[in-house]
């Protein structure tokens, strides 16, 4: 996949939409850890922005870490095999409290699911999730889902808000599909192909009589060998 043909082509979730969605976040997440403290634990890159405005609107008593864990090559494609890298992992210590992991989109769920599983290690005493952006696809791997911002198309390849292509786009206030980068055209809508009418067979009367133009084949008649004519006609 290249960057020289991408391009910013229509908004899902304009600025004023994300904020609008972050206060309900907020208010939901509240609720829940309400008289207590809270481990929130960033995926990074990613969700770096959603992390960050929405810890400012949380009242509660919030710490916070990090993890960095990558499914991808270059940033652009999957690694293979399903290959992850661990480059940064929490220095906090969660045994014994309430942790939030946040993820900035959940795709196949590879990636959610180790983070998970590095977590449960610590035996915490609660583990949830908040993801920004979830993809409507089958998952061979059952991620629990606690808090959701937004659900978009499977086929959409989406940046901005902290989400990148090759480490671009993620300082863009909005949520946008890029086109023209590899399987990001598959968000586009394609023109649907219309059968061919089905072309009437007509069917004209010669002057004879005898229709034309009928699928079915004619039989032509029989020539009568001139041995049967002398036999029928040998008597003078």
């Amino acid at each position: 996949m290249t960057r020289a043909g991408a391009k910013i082509g229509r908004v899902l979730f304009t600025k004023e939409e994300i904020e609008a969605r972050l206060d309900v976040l907020a208010g939901e997440i509240q609720e829940r850890y309400a008289g207590g403290e809270l481990t929130v634990v960033a995926v990074l890159k990613g969700s770096l922005f959603f992390t960050a405005d929405l810890m400012k609107r949380l009242k509660i008593p919030v710490r916070m870490d990090i993890i960095e864990i990558s499914s991808y090559s270059g940033g652009v494609t999957p690694a293979p095999s399903g290959e992850k890298t661990l480059s940064k992992y929490i220095a906090d210590d969660v045994h014994d409290r309430d942790v939030l992991v946040v993820d900035d989109i959940l795709d196949t769920g590879g990636t959610l699911a180790e983070v998970l599983g590095l977590l449960r290690a610590e035996n915490p005493r609660s583990l949830a999730t908040c993801v920004f952006l979830v993809k409507k696809r089958k998952r061979r791997l059952k991620v629990p889902i606690d808090f959701c911002g937004f659900e978009v198309k499977a086929r959409d390849f989406v940046v901005g808000y902290g989400l990148d292509y090759a480490q671009r786009y993620r300082n863009l206030p909005y949520l946008a599909v890029l086109k023209g980068v590899g399987k990001s055209k598959r968000g586009t809508k394609t023109s649907s192909r219309r059968k061919p009418a089905a072309v009437k067979k007509t069917r004209r009367k010669t002057a004879s009589g005898e229709r034309t133009g009928d699928s079915r084949k004619k039989r032509r008649p029989r020539p009568v060998s001139s041995g049967r004519r002398r036999k029928r006609g040998g008597r003078s």
